[in-house]
């Protein structure tokens, strides 16, 4: 089994608005949320992103995202795990944590 990429912020704002600043379509928001990701390929070549929010304080949430299942990808598993941990910070460290702060702008790399 290839090891989950596991990323985990807090974030500068309540459990709910994390969670409708990460799924910005979500009517009742959660404390977790689940989707197949599969990055332009076939549906059947997808690994699992999950999300979790746990409120810490009023003003403060731990977003954990587990992205699992790279077996998915076949013989493409190692090199996509090895080269999507990098873009995850971006993603979801900089630009997701600079979206709860209440920034437009995300850190440069």
């Amino acid at each position: 089994m290839i090891e989950p990429l596991i990323n985990t912020i807090e974030v500068p704002c309540g459990q709910e608005e994390a969670f409708r600043i990460f799924v910005t379509k979500a009517i009742d928001p959660s404390d977790s949320v689940a989707m197949d990701f599969h990055m332009g390929m076939p549906p059947a070549q997808a690994s699992l992103v999950e999300v979790t929010f746990v409120a810490l304080a009023v003003d403060r949430t731990r977003v954990t995202l587990t992205q699992s299942n790279w077996e998915g990808f076949g013989d493409m598993a190692e090199m996509l795990r090895t080269h999507y941990g990098p873009g995850w910070v971006i993603i979801f460290e900089e630009a997701y944590g600079a979206a709860c702060s209440g920034r437009t702008d995300a850190p440069k790399s």
